[in-house]
């Protein structure tokens, strides 16, 4: 996706489907297993007042907010 190679992408429960443009056009299908919700709280906690902007998440990077402790 950082490249504009992605052409399409669908989150579903445990799988991530993309249509990926390359030298040919091509599918891509990840399976994951989905966290629990433990795992996801304990991520939101993590996260929360950290994330100055969704872009920069999806761009896989996670800013510096606030005072900067972790």
């Amino acid at each position: 996706m950082r490249n504009g190679s992605v052409i399409d992408l669908r989150i579903a429960t445990g799988k991530v489907n993309a249509l990926v443009s390359g030298s040919d056009l091509y599918r891509v299908e990840i399976s994951v297993h989905p966290l629990e919700d433990s795992g996801v709280d304990a991520i939101v906690k993590e996260c929360t007042g950290k994330v100055a902007s969704l872009i920069e998440v999806l761009q896989g990077r996670l800013s510096q907010v606030g005072d900067g402790s972790r």
